[in-house]
């Protein structure tokens, strides 16, 4: 078995395939291939200060670091899969969800501050918007089907298989927080 200090290194640093890729496409890539580079970066930065402030006596620090990244993250993917269901219903479930994503936050975070010690106080919000972004990626993947397009070969296609993938998997290794298991596999994660 692989050392988990080196699984761990490897799995945050993995995000450094996709930028470095992504770095000499830059002038071609319209708002969309912008904004995901920046949100890539987003990501390698919280998962470095994350790592930063894990290995260090503020590990408070890293929870709500998480937990800010967490709500950039669902508001990047409703806006995606609302882009992607432009037409269709899945654009007005995607707008509300990203209407909706901001004030489900700040409710979880206040229940969060004033129940410190509830066991589920801070994973709610992440548990409520990897399902709501699992299924409407999920209602993506079916639109995307039913239209007549060579799905290998549709940016649609692949983000909105990597937004169900990740939000699904996560949901489920999530819920075995704390377990010998979830410790385990958190590092595949970041492969997702």
């Amino acid at each position: 078995m692989p050392d988990k200090s080196a699984l761990n290194i490897v799995s945050t640093l993995f995000i450094l395939l996709p930028l470095w890729y992504n770095v000499g496409k830059m002038k071609e890539a319209g708002l969309l291939g912008r904004l995901f580079f920046f949100f890539l970066s987003i990501g390698l930065v919280t998962d470095l200060l994350m790592w930063y402030f894990h290995e260090n006596p503020t590990e408070g620090v890293s929870r709500y670091l998480f937990s800010i990244y967490s709500l950039c993250e669902a508001v990047f993917f409703f806006w995606l899969l609302r882009r992607i269901g432009e037409g269709t219903i899945l654009f007005k479930m995607a707008g509300y969800s990203m209407i909706l994503t901001p004030i489900v936050w700040v409710i979880t975070l206040v229940v969060s501050l004033t129940f410190p010690d509830h066991p589920v106080s801070g994973i709610t919000f992440d548990a409520i918007y990897e399902v709501t972004a699992s299924f409407l990626a999920g209602f993506t993947l079916l639109l995307l089907a039913e239209r007549d397009v060579a799905l290998a070969r549709s940016w649609q296609f692949w983000f909105a298989s990597g937004i169900f993938c990740y939000c699904f998997c996560t949901f489920f290794v999530m819920n075995l927080v704390g377990t010998q298991l979830s410790i385990t596999l958190w590092p595949l994660n970041n492969f997702v």
